[in-house]
């Protein structure tokens, strides 16, 4: 069972990626197993990347980031 939503998840990885330069947006949501696959950019500092958030307790269990 889940214990949080995806709105959380959105969240947490918008928070995590909050820097000076630019605003993250998340491009899409997925839920495969016990966590979310949330993928996400920031256009203005050329950032993007994928975040895997355990369900259970919302912690960032893997992250990619790609810089152009």
């Amino acid at each position: 069972m889940q214990k949080i939503s995806e709105e959380q998840a959105k969240s947490i990885v918008l928070k995590s990626h909050a820097k000076n330069i630019g605003k993250v947006e998340i491009r899409s949501v997925s839920h495969k197993g016990n966590e979310y696959i949330v993928k996400w950019e920031n256009k203005d500092n050329c950032e993007n990347g994928t975040d895997y958030i355990n369900d259970e307790n919302g912690k960032i269990i893997n992250g990619e980031t790609s810089i152009c």
